[in-house]
């Protein structure tokens, strides 16, 4: 009769931790998943806060901020594989005759504004058209759920579609993303581009959602884990369609043809400098760019003039 006490007990408690584990899981899910309610702050804002970048960078900034707001734009949308109507917009450069389009995804709960102006204020320059995008559950698009780069993926190959079909399949593409838009590009690799994309730009993007949050998790916690990330991945599946562990940025970047442009800061405390070494040593076609002190998606800031001409350089020997 003990016995049967014990494993009663047992069992009810198991049930009780599973259930507390869940309704956890469930909020910090809908916590981090759900499309945003109001912007993020403004990069270039948080550049000021950390106080670390000179006076003349942020004035280049705050142009690119400026002027992001005055090119004349025409919208564009595609519908993705799972029915969401995902906008963007193109910019033509001054030029009759563009040298390609390099299309940029932009990070979590952010916007190519915020994360990509100043690379797409100089490629404009260069001659390349530009096709800025909101990500699913962003901006115009829709969406309920952020999926960290699993189904943005798969949202970045029908872009490329797009534009294949918009200009035909002789115009070279670029990809360049920012953080999750970074895992996005590097993963898309994994899903059949069409043969005119011709390169990949990742700045600060992750090896994998599962392991970037496992990263956030112990630098908050000082307890194991798991099992709560299992849970965690368990409700990632059942409530927003997606697993943690769907994409891994090595794994798609040494499968690939194509050559990455990787760049990284050494300070970020968001993306650790050590994934972007990682994704780098998965294949010989990448060249990763480390930039001393560095927070993230600051890189651009720190070292404005190297970083443009690392860019331009990476595209003239690629869109060809």
């Amino acid at each position: 009769m003990l016995v049967y006490i014990i494993l009663i007990s047992i069992a009810a408690l198991a049930v009780i931790s599973f259930t507390v584990l869940s309704i956890i899981a469930i909020r910090s899910l809908r916590k981090i998943v759900r499309r945003p309610k109001k912007p993020a702050p403004e990069v270039f804002e948080q550049a000021y806060r950390l106080n670390y970048i000179s006076e003349e960078t942020q004035k280049i900034l705050r142009a690119a901020f400026d002027r992001f707001e005055s090119y004349t734009t025409t919208e564009t949308s595609i519908i993705s594989h799972d029915g969401l109507k995902l906008i963007g917009h193109i910019i033509e450069p001054d030029t009759s005759t563009p040298k390609g389009t390099v299309i940029f995804m932009h990070g979590y709960r952010s916007s190519c504004r915020q994360n990509l102006c100043m690379p797409i204020s100089f490629l404009l320059d260069e001659g390349y058209r530009v096709l800025y995008i909101y990500q699913r559950a962003h901006g115009k698009s829709e969406g309920k759920y952020i999926t960290f780069g699993v189904l943005e993926s798969l949202d970045a190959k029908a872009w490329c579609e797009h534009v294949r079909n918009l200009f035909g399949e002789s115009s070279p593409i670029a990809l360049f993303g920012a953080s999750m838009g970074g895992t996005s590009v590097m993963c898309s690799t994994e899903k059949g581009l069409p043969e005119n994309v011709r390169a990949i730009i990742c700045d600060g993007g992750y090896t994998s959602p599962w392991e970037v949050r496992l990263y956030k998790f112990r630098k908050t916690h000082s307890i194991s884990p798991y099992p709560f990330m299992n849970v965690l991945n368990l409700y990632a599946r059942l409530i927003a369609k997606f697993s943690l562990k769907g994409v891994f940025s090595p794994r798609a970047v040494a499968s690939s043809n194509l050559p990455f442009l990787l760049i990284y800061g050494t300070a970020d405390k968001a993306v650790p400098y050590e994934m972007g070494v990682t994704i780098s040593e998965a294949s010989e076609r990448t060249k990763l760019i480390s930039v001393e002190g560095a927070h993230h998606l600051c890189c651009c800031m720190q070292e404005p003039t190297r970083y443009k001409n690392e860019v331009i350089s990476f595209l003239e020997k690629n869109m060809k």
